[in-house]
This record gives C-alpha cells, structure tokens and sequence, in this order.
C-alpha cells in the first residue's frame, strides 16, 4: 500500500462497500446453474493493484465478511482465505514482479490471472470439496472456464479504471511540491547520453512515438525560431504544442499548446505520474530529461497535432533527441557557447548540433558560418536529408522601430514582425524556408496563416521594450554572438548613443568577449549576479568592467540594479538590461509593475 493516507482508507472503504453489493443475487448473472458471472472480485483486486497489496488483502477480508452478514449464510474461514489471497496476490505479483511498470497491461494481466488461479479455481475449489465432500475434478471442470473468462474480463476493466484514475486522479505534489521536486534531482554524475531518457520514455509508453515534431537546434535563435515555428502552425489551425528552454517569468513556459502554458495542476498531476517511474531507474534521470518526458507525455495527452521542439543543449546527446525523424529540423546560427561540453571550435559544436540530423529528414540551416556548412551538408548526405538553406540577398528590410519590423523574402513581401531584434528578420527567414519544408512533407500552411502568424507573435525578453521615459529595454542575449546581435540592435535603433546596462551573465561563458562589445557603448554599468547556481559574482562583473574603462558597479540584487539605474536615468535615457535570460523575468515583472503603478497614480491624479 501506498501510504495509510485518508484517502486510501476512504477509498479501500469504497471497494469493500462496492464488492459486497456486487456479490448480491441481484449483481450476479446464472450462464447455467453451475457457472455464473459475478463482478465482486473486481474491487478487490483494483484495491491491490492500485492501492497496494495491503489495502487489497483487507479489503477482501472485509469485503466476505460484509457480504456474509448481508447474505445472511454461514462464516467459512476457507472462503474467507480465499477472498484474502484475491486481495493480496495481484499487487504483490505488479509490485514485486514488475516495479518498473506495476501499472501496465501485462502487470495486470499476470497479477488477475495469478489471483483466479491460485485462488478462484485452484484454492477455493479445494475448500469447496471440503466443505461439502464434492468431487474436486468435476468442480474444477466446472469453475476453470468460468474464471478464465471472468479473469480475462476483469484484467480489462481493471486495466482501463487504473489508467484512468492515473491520468485524472493521480496521488500528486502540490505546484510549489512539483517544482521542488524537478529542481531539486541531481545531475552530476550523470554521463551525457539518451539512455536515461530511452528508458523513462519507454516506462511511459513511448508518447513521443506518437506525435510529429519540428526540432530546432542552434546557438542563437533557437527561442526566435520556435516561436515563430509555432505561430504559423497554430494560425493554420493545428493544435501545436512548444517545448522551450529556458523560461523567463514562471517554469510553466516552458511547455505551451496553442500558446497557453501547462497549467500547475496538469504540471503537478503530470510530474507526479511521471516521478515513480523515474525513482524506480536504477541510474535516475537528470532534471532536464525528466522534463523532457514529462513535455511528452503532456503533448501526448492532449493530442497535439505537431510539436515544435527546441533543443536544450547541443544536439546529438540532447534528451529531445530520442524522437524519430522529425517533420522538419531547423538548426539557427552556430557560436561559441557550452565549449567545455560541446567542444572547442565551431565544427565540433556543429557537429554537436547535426545530431538532430535523421534519416531521409528535411533540414534547413542558418548557413552563415563557413567552417559548420560542411559538418552540416556531411551530416546531411549520410542521412539523405534534404538541405536547404535561407538566401538572405533575397531578404530587405524596408522599415523598423521600436514596434517592430517590415521586411520581404523572395516573394512574400511586406511580412511585419513585432520583433525589432536585427537578427529577428533572418530568423524568420529561416522559419519560411522550414514553412516550405513542412510543405514539402505534406503540410497545409495557407499564405495567411505565414503573414497573420508573423504578425502575432509574442517572445518575452527578445529584445523587448518594457517602458519608453526612459527607453527600457531587456534582452537575453547570453554569449557573445546574442550580445553582439543585441548591440547591433540597439546601435541601429539609437545611432551614436550611449547606454546604460544592468548584465548579469554566467561564469562559464566567455564574459570577457561580451564585456569588451558591451563597454565602449556603456555610459554607466550596472552589475547583478542572477538568481542561478552558475552565475558570476556582481563583484567580479564589475571589476572586470572597470578594468575596461566602463564606470561600473556591483549591486546586491536585480532589483537593486534596475531601481539605480532608473534613479540616475532622464527622460530621454537608454537602459538595456542583457546577458543571462535568468534575470529577464525578476526585471519584467519589476518594470511592469512600476508602470502600473505610474497608470494608477495618473488615473487618481486625473480623477
């Protein structure tokens, strides 16, 4: 048994109630006078298998001695052993013979044959003959075609209520339970590999199996891409789900159909299904690979169409990289990020990313960097993927500000794009070469769906204008290929200033490369070290931006960060807050409250 919770005891009431009722006359069915149908085991052995053997072996005890009361017959202690092993023998065999997979078919099959065999046919026969001197091979005659048929009938029922209850009333964590739970497992010592994933996602039966996917790799743009991926395919009318990482304001991003985010009970009841499975791997799996098939199952349940899924980190030993060939695989633009894990030069991070390359897939790839093109198109001949890469000569931009951009592309033209990201433009370029590829492999996506969905996307921290008195801009840029993009960016919206940076950046990166993009444009520098385990100390920050002429500070938090520079900010100033997107949500919220609070006070003012 699970736990002697009150609900366990409330539900083990239940059954005995439900199993009594069921062994009346009026809930028995008479094939013969010798062989009946009777559905009065069926509690029982549900209280076994799904609340534990303990839980079953009272409540079959229980069960035979409330229908002996109702019935009004005599007390047979033989019987009653009987009834006791239907309760005891079926979660013993699922616990015990299948832990990995104590709820699944075969489990349950074994667990209520073995209970009517050596119960039903061969134990409660025996009392039988006992009890009234019977013939034992004319009674077993008699009861083993009736148990096997009643067997065969139960293992369905009981398969179907277990699967049910599983999927709508699960023993589950609290939202603030499951997000310790998921932070809070252990991957170090873990070795780089799908083998933990293969296994968890085959205890779950394999949902990714079960859905179509568009993988998207890359250093930079990956967010971008997906995002804009999942906007067309939902303006044509798909269901599509969308697995990014990482999340800026809540962890429920990180999983969205249709554009709506997992909701905390789907999470909860969704972890809590998947956790026993996870804690029954004797190599447990890591945080991101238990998301990863938690993100699965999620699609899998509610039936998404297709899923647009970006990749974690790398590729080739990604835990998203267990899925088949995928409809489409996108790989944006290549850099120098996760070197120590991924590899020291750009071909071997290429290759790193061409592992979401399979067999006879379509592949379209960013294809500016010349030393990944070749690890790209190798890949891609081995696999005999088909490869295409964005013209971007055959890409114009004809207006931009701080609302957004026009642009055209071979012969869409005047598409707006409400990201004003310098970089944003070629990655819808590189969206609208993976539109034709979907379409190539049999996807309906109208003109209008391409235009609407480009329109209406929505990406948090992307370059993102939180107030204009002062400008107040926050981006995730996180390595120096994003910070340079970024700065491009803001040096193209505001040619000739200077502004005023919060960064908080992690320690692993190469801090170095992006302070000396950042600092020459920096009037003032403010330094934060984000809410995360890896990230650089603010003291260390700063120093290293003093040492490159920047007038710069550390402070003790984001906030503390985002309320100076404000402070010391006028009205026609430029605050960019870059680097980690661990810091974007803390600061979001923090600015969007403050410019609620500016509409308030004017609304009372005005009134």
């Amino acid at each position: 048994m699970k736990r002697f919770s009150v609900r366990y005891l409330a539900v083990t009431g239940m059954l005995v109630a439900v199993s009594a009722v069921l062994a009346s006359n009026y809930c028995t069915f008479y094939i013969t006078p010798a062989i009946r149908i009777s559905f009065r085991d069926i509690p029982v052995i549900f209280a076994s298998i799904y609340c534990g053997p303990l839980a079953g072996l009272i409540c079959g005890v229980c069960a035979d001695l409330l229908g002996t009361l109702v019935s009004g017959l005599g007390f047979y202690p033989l019987i009653t052993i009987s009834a006791a092993l239907i309760g005891l023998l079926p979660g013993l065999i699922c616990r015990l013979g299948f832990k990995k997979h104590p709820f699944g078919f075969i489990s349950i099959v074994t667990g209520v044959f073995a209970c009517n065999i050596l119960a039903n046919i061969g134990w409660t026969t025996l009392s039988l003959k006992w009890l009234y001197g019977m013939n034992f091979w004319v009674l077993l005659s008699v009861r083993l075609p009736q148990y096997l048929i009643m067997a065969c009938v139960e293992s369905y029922l009981i398969f179907l209520l277990v699967r049910t209850l599983n999927r709508v009333y699960c023993d589950r964590m609290s939202y603030e339970e499951t997000l310790n739970y998921i932070h809070t497992i252990n991957w170090r010592g873990s070795k780089l590999g799908l083998s933990r994933t293969i296994e968890l996602l085959k205890l779950l039966h394999n949902p990714e199996k079960k859905l179509r996917f568009v993988h998207i790799a890359g250093t930079n743009g990956k967010g971008s891409t997906a995002a804009m991926t999942a906007s067309i395919l939902r303006e044509q009318g798909y269901k599509t789900g969308l697995f990014v990482s990482p999340y800026v304001v809540r962890f429920n991003e990180r999983m969205q159909i249709n554009g709506e985010h997992i909701s905390d009970s789907e999470l909860a009841r969704i972890v809590s299904k998947v956790k026993p499975y996870a804690e029954s791997m004797k190599v447990p799996p890591t945080e991101f690979e238990l998301i990863t098939a938690v993100a699965f199952t999620y699609f899998f349940e509610h039936s998404c169409d297709i899923v647009v899924l970006e990749v974690g980190l790398g590729g080739e030993l990604d835990s998203t990289n267990v899925i088949d060939t995928p409809e489409a695989a996108a790989i944006t633009a290549i850099g120098y990020d996760h070197t120590r894990i991924l590899g020291d030069s750009i071909e071997k991070i290429a290759e790193a990313k061409a592992g979401i390359i399979k067999d006879g897939g379509e592949v379209v790839f960013y294809g500016t960097d010349e030393a990944a093109m070749p690890v790209i198109r190798e890949a891609c001949e081995r696999h005999k993927a088909v490869l295409s890469v964005p013209e971007f000569d055959k890409l114009s931009l004809h207006s931009y500000d701080v609302n957004g951009q026009s642009f055209s592309y071979k012969e869409r033209n005047n598409l707006w794009l409400p990201l004003i990201g310098e970089y944003q433009t070629r990655n819808a370029a590189l969206v609208l070469e993976v539109v034709e590829a979907l379409k190539r492999r049999g996807w309906e996506i109208s003109e209008e769906a391409v235009y609407i969905g480009l329109h209406n996307v929505r990406i948090p921290a992307r370059f993102e204008v939180l107030s204009r008195a002062p400008v107040f801009i926050v981006d995730g840029g996180h390595n120096p290929m994003g910070v340079d993009g970024s700065m491009r960016t803001a040096e193209r919206l505001f040619p000739g200033r200077k502004f005023r940076v919060i960064m908080g950046v992690m320690a692993d990166k190469d801090v170095d490369s992006i302070l000396r993009r950042v600092v020459p444009q920096t009037e003032r520098f403010y330094a934060v070290a984000p809410d995360n385990p890896r990230a650089m100390e603010a003291e260390e920050l700063s120093r290293r931006a003093c040492e490159l002429g920047a007038a710069a500070s550390p402070f003790e938090t984001v906030e503390a960060a985002v309320r100076a520079a404000l402070f010391e900010a006028g009205s026609e100033d430029i605050i960019l807050a870059l680097g980690s997107l661990y810091m974007a949500g803390d600061i979001r919220e923090f600015i969007f409250e403050r410019n609620k609070e500016e509409r308030d006070g004017k609304a009372v003012d005005g009134h």
